[in-house]
C-alpha cells in the first residue's frame, strides 16, 4: 500500500509528463500499425493519410481489422485521451472541488490572513495537513502561493459567521487569526466562539490562536474572559510575535553575559534604540528576568525620536515599572548619541548591550554598522532585529571577517512565526512542568482540581498564571548563571548538581526579586492579598518578607534540577564562582 500511494504521488507530480509519453508511444506505434495493415492489405497510405488516420484513435475511432501495434496503440490513445480530460477538469475545477470538499473535512487549520506571519503558517501546516485560509484581499499576492501549497482559500471577510462556517471552523483543530488588525483577530476569535456555543453537531475541540500586535491591547485582552472561557471545546490563546521574539532573544544571549555573583560590581545596563512594538517588547521581557545576585537594579536607556510621548504611554500601561528597574527615555536621532554611547561603553560601572530595533531593516542594519564603528574597540556586542531574512540578515550571518561579529541579528519572522513556537509553544515547556509540578503538590496536599484560579489545566489557565509560570521558567537561567553553572543534556556523564545552602539564599532572594517584577508589571501595590484589588503582601524586601514566604521561595530554587529533568536538561557547574 506505501508503494502504491507512492507511485500516485509521483504520477500526480508529473501526469502532464506521464500523459505525454502515453500520447507519443500511442501516435507512434499507430503510425507505425497502421503502414503496416496498409502494406498487408495492399492500400496506397501516403505520409498524410498515416497521419490522419493515426489521430482518430484518439477520438476513438480505428478501422478494423486491427491487430498486433495498432491494438496497443488504441488503448494508449484512450489511456491518453481519457487521462488528459480527467486531469484538465481537475485542473479546471480545482478550487470548488476543494471547497466541496471542506464540507467533510476535520482536524484541519483554519489561518485568518496571509500577510508575512500568515503565509509561513501555511507553508508549515501545509506539509502535514489540511488547510484553510480565508483572506480578505483577493488581490493578496500570497494566494497563489498557497494554492500552490494545497491550501483552499477563500476570499471574503474573516469576522464574517457564514465565511467562518464555509471553513470548517466547528469541525477545525487551529483557527489562528493572524490578519494585519487587531481588533479583525479579536472579532475572529468572537465570532468562532459563539459558532462553537450554537453549533450542537459537532464536539471537537478548537484551538483559537489570536495574534495581537499591541503589547497594551495584549495585556488588557488576556485577562478578558473570553481568553480563558470554561468552555473546553474552545480554548483562546493571545500570542504576540514580538513578545515571543524577545523571550528568546534574552535567552540565547542574555544581558548578563558576564557572570553576576553576589558580590559584580557592574550593573546591566540595555540601550534599546527604536521603541516600536519589538523595543517594547525587549524592555518589559528584560524587567521580568533580569534580577541578579548582586542585587542592582536593571538599567535601561531607551533612545527614540518620539520618546517623550512614547514614555507616557508605556508609565500609563506600567505605573509600578519603577520599582523593578530603572528606565530614562531620551528623545533623540541615534546619530546624534555616538559620544553618550562611548561614555556608557567605557563605564567601568555598567555591563552594557545595545540592542537596535528601528521600522525598517536597512535603517537598523545601518545604525548597527555606525554604532559599532565608534565602539568596536569596547567589544560592545550589537543586537539588531531583522524583520525578513533577506540579503542584510544574511550578509551579517555569513561574514567570514570582513562586518563585525559583534552584531548579532533577532527577530526574523520566519525563525518564530512557527507551529513549534506558536501552536505547541515551545518556549514554554518549562513553564508547563513548574505548573504540573504545582498541581500535583497541590493535590497531595488535599486541594482539588479548580477549586480555584491557580487550580485548572495549562490549556485552561488564566492568563495571569501562565506569565508567572513563563517568568520563573525563563529566570532558571539567570539564577545558573549566577552560580557559574549551566544546563546540558539529561545523557551527559557529569558529576550530580546540587546547589549549597548558601547558593540556595542568594537564589531564593534573586527569586523573590523576580516575583515582586512580576505583580509591579501586573499593577499590584502592597497589600492583603485581594486579586481584585491588585495587592499582594509579599511586594517587600527581603527582609521584611515572612518567613512562610521566604521557604516558599527558597524550595522553587531547590526544584529547578527537577524542572530541568523534566525537559531532558540538567544543571552543570561552568565554572566556580569566585564571590560565593
Amino acid at each position: 500500500m506505501k508503494y502504491l500511494w507512492q507511485i500516485y504521488i509521483w504520477i500526480s507530480d508529473h501526469r502532464w509528463a506521464v500523459v505525454g509519453i502515453i500520447s507519443g508511444s500511442a501516435f507512434i506505434l499507430g503510425f507505425i500499425g497502421y503502414r503496416e495493415l496498409g502494406q498487408q492489405y495492399n492500400r496506397g497510405y501516403n505520409f498524410s493519410d498515416l497521419f490522419y488516420l493515426t489521430l482518430q484513435l484518439f477520438v476513438m475511432y480505428c478501422e478494423s481489422p486491427v491487430q498486433g501495434k495498432l491494438d496497443v496503440s488504441r488503448w494508449l490513445a484512450i489511456l491518453a485521451t481519457m487521462s488528459t480530460a480527467l486531469f484538465a477538469a481537475v485542473a479546471l475545477f480545482h478550487e470548488q472541488i476543494k471547497r466541496v470538499r471542506i464540507r467533510y473535512v476535520k482536524n484541519h487549520a483554519v489561518i485568518c490572513g496571509v500577510g508575512r506571519k500568515g503565509i509561513r503558517l501555511v507553508k508549515e501546516l501545509c506539509r502535514n495537513g489540511r488547510v484553510v485560509v480565508i483572506e480578505a484581499d483577493e488581490k493578496n499576492e500570497n494566494i497563489p502561493v498557497c494554492q500552490q501549497l494545497g491550501a483552499v482559500v477563500l476570499t471574503g471577510d474573516a469576522t464574517d459567521s457564514i465565511i467562518l462556517e464555509k471553513a470548517g471552523v466547528l469541525r477545525a483543530k487551529y483557527v489562528i487569526a493572524v490578519c494585519d488588525k487587531d481588533s479583525t483577530n479579536v472579532g475572529i476569535a468572537v465570532k468562532t466562539g459563539k459558532l462553537l456555543q450554537n453549533g450542537t453537531r459537532y464536539r471537537n475541540p478548537v484551538n483559537c490562536f489570536v495574534h495581537i500586535v499591541n503589547l497594551r491591547l495584549c495585556t488588557l485582552f488576556r485577562q478578558h474572559r473570553i481568553f480563558f472561557s470554561a468552555d473546553r471545546n474552545f480554548d483562546v490563546r493571545v500570542f504576540n510575535i514580538f513578545e515571543i521574539s524577545a523571550r528568546m532573544m534574552l535567552k540565547e544571549n542574555p544581558p548578563d553575559r558576564e557572570p553576576v555573583g553576589i558580590s559584580y560590581p557592574r550593573r546591566v545596563h540595555l540601550v534599546v534604540i527604536g521603541f516600536g512594538q519589538m523595543g517594547e517588547s525587549l524592555v518589559t521581557e528584560a524587567a521580568k528576568i533580569a534580577h541578579y545576585a548582586n542585587g542592582k537594579r536593571l538599567c535601561i536607556t531607551v533612545i527614540d525620536r518620539e520618546a517623550g510621548t512614547k514614555e507616557i504611554c508605556f508609565r500609563t500601561t506600567y505605573p509600578r515599572f519603577g520599582e523593578i528597574c530603572d528606565i530614562r527615555f531620551i528623545a533623540s536621532d541615534y546619530s546624534l548619541q555616538f559620544g553618550q554611547a562611548k561614555q556608557w561603553a567605557a563605564d567601568p560601572n555598567f555591563l552594557t548591550s545595545f540592542f537596535i530595533s528601528l521600522d525598517d531593516d536597512t535603517a537598523s542594519l545601518s545604525c548597527a554598522l555606525s554604532f559599532d564603528a565608534v565602539l568596536s574597540v569596547f567589544g560592545i556586542p550589537f543586537f539588531v532585529r531583522m524583520a525578513n531574512k533577506n540579503g542584510l540578515a544574511v550578509l551579517l550571518e555569513n561574514d567570514d571577517g570582513k562586518l563585525s561579529g559583534h552584531i548579532k541579528t533577532f527577530g526574523i519572522i520566519r525563525e518564530i512565526c512557527t507551529k513549534s513556537f506558536v501552536l505547541d509553544e515551545k518556549p514554554d515547556r518549562v513553564a508547563k512542568k513548574i505548573h504540573r509540578n504545582y498541581l500535583q503538590k497541590s493535590m497531595a496536599a488535599g486541594v482539588k482540581m479548580e477549586s480555584k484560579p491557580s487550580m485548572q489545566p495549562w490549556k485552561y489557565l488564566n492568563p495571569f498564571y501562565r506569565s508567572a509560570n513563563r517568568q520563573q521558567a525563563d529566570h532558571i537561567y539567570v539564577k545558573l548563571r549566577a552560580v557559574g553553572a549551566g544546563v546540558c543534556p539529561e545523557t551527559e556523564k557529569i558529576e550530580p548538581f546540587a546547589f549549597t545552602e548558601q547558593e540556595i539564599e542568594i537564589l531564593a532572594k534573586m527569586e523573590h526579586a523576580r516575583r515582586c517584577a512580576h505583580y509591579y508589571l501586573e499593577g499590584y501595590t502592597r497589600g492583603p492579598r485581594d486579586d481584585e484589588k491588585k495587592t499582594h503582601p509579599d511586594l517587600v524586601p527581603w527582609e521584611e518578607l515572612s518567613e512562610e514566604a521566604k521557604v516558599f521561595d527558597r524550595e522553587t530554587v531547590r526544584n529547578i534540577p527537577e524542572y530541568l529533568r523534566l525537559i531532558g536538561e540538567k544543571a552543570c557547574r561552568n565554572a566556580k564562582m569566585a564571590d560565593v
